[in-house]
């Protein structure tokens, strides 16, 4: 086909790119983000060949083959090509076009994905900023930008800011496009996760339900905005306590997701993991702590050791040690991840929190509970600060000093 492409007419060529970009478009639709890759890397090369690497028609194909980079987990590559797309759109585009904020837009979210949670808040707040004087609140643009910034919330620890946007993003896209359109099943989705992340368990379950459903009737059970909605729907079962309900869920789409997306996609390793704590839950601890290690080995491997998602693998891992009563081999490994949490996301970050609340936990448990009561104390001087003193976490730590003080 390459050799009839290049022999043909200019009419000819685009015609056949066309035609490959819009088979592209339809492997997307089809949530086919592998095959879809193969595709537009060579609508890429041929644009490259024929228009020069600095055409607008070029630009576009870079972008979208950026895209399908991000679906496929190769964020690297991602964030390069969006970063490419960017610097290019901005010279020749200017700094204010819509194409110019998609390519900062989804470079950002990318960030945000490949873990670097400052960067991506910075660039998700400039990209709203844009939108917002340009194109108006309203723009669909727009809602996108005001959704992602709520994710850039939610990655920093700020739950209730994130709850806030994704309710305004929810209600004007079920207004503006109506309640089965893909963009309002995706907002939909990120509400429900906000309420379940603000501790509204009754009403993140009800939504995800609802998304859940909606997403098997309009796009299909194997699609992977429908493989997310079965995933979320089973972390808020957790949640609530209905492990027999999460366990059936987790398995589903962990299957699934293999099948569909590749045993070493990152969303792959999310239901790994979610699979194992409910495992954990129903008291199957070996076969968690097995499947628990086989995950933090294959974050290492996809996303690398300071990625927040593998931080949080290895301290996942380290409570399945001692939940099968291997105290010394789970200490060591809760203090790895607590040290890279505080490094990578910071000492007030909820990730943090939760690290050193583990540890404070298996000091306790190997016996030190002079340590464990200095950990503790620091921990309630953190929830203090960053939760406030009446919410239950902060509550509870104070609880466990004032047992440990009697105790020692």
């Amino acid at each position: 086909m390459h050799k009839d492409l290049i022999q043909g007419t200019k009419g000819e060529k685009d015609n056949i790119i066309a035609e490959l970009r819009d088979l592209a478009a339809n492997y997307c639709k089809l949530g086919d983000y592998k095959e879809a890759l193969k595709i537009n890397q060579k609508v890429y090369d041929l644009r490259c060949r024929f228009l020069g690497a600095e055409h607008i028609d070029t630009l576009s194909a870079l972008h979208e083959l950026a895209f399908c980079y991000r679906e496929c987990g190769k964020y690297d590559a991602a964030v390069d090509g969006f970063e490419e797309a960017y610097r290019l759109r901005c010279e020749i585009l200017g700094e204010n076009h819509p194409d110019t904020l998609a390519s900062l837009r989804d470079l950002a979210f990318t960030y945000g994905e490949a873990g670097e949670y400052g960067k991506s808040f910075e660039l998700n707040q400039k990209v709203y900023d844009s939108c917002r004087e340009i194109l108006g609140v309203s723009h669909p643009d727009t809602l996108i930008a005001i959704g992602n910034l709520a994710t850039a919330y939610y990655n920093l620890g700020d739950f209730d800011r994130a709850l806030e946007y994704d309710i305004e993003v929810y209600n004007a896209r079920r207004e503006i496009l109506g309640e089965e359109h893909i963009d309002t099943l995706s907002a939909l989705n990120n509400l429900a996760l906000a309420y379940l992340d603000c501790g509204q368990r009754e009403k993140s379950l009800e939504l995800f339900e609802k998304c859940r459903k909606t997403d098997v009737k309009v796009l299909g059970e194997k699609h992977p905005d429908t493989l997310t909605a079965f995933h979320n729907s089973a972390q808020a079962y957790c949640a609530a306590g209905q492990y027999d309900e999460a366990l059936e869920l987790n398995q589903k789409v962990y299957d699934l997701r293999r099948e569909v997306l590749g045993e070493e996609h990152p969303c792959t390793l999310a239901s790994l993991n979610n699979l194992a704590f409910t495992l954990i839950k129903l008291g199957e601890f070996d076969k968690a702590l097995e499947l628990r290690e086989r995950s933090y080995r294959l974050h290492c491997k996809v996303l690398g050791e300071e990625h927040p998602y593998t931080i949080k693998a290895l301290g996942n891992s380290a409570s399945a040690y001692r939940a099968v009563g291997k105290f010394s081999e789970a200490l060591g490994l809760h203090k790895k991840a607590y040290d890279l949490h505080s490094k990578v996301l910071g000492e007030e970050h909820p990730d943090t929190l939760i690290s050193l609340a583990n540890l404070a936990l298996n000091h306790r448990c190997v016996g030190d509970l002079v340590k464990s009561l200095e950990l503790y104390k620091k921990l309630y001087k953190l929830r203090r600060k960053v939760l406030g003193e009446t919410h239950p976490s902060t509550i509870k730590t104070l609880n466990i000093i004032e047992d440990l003080e009697r105790r020692i």
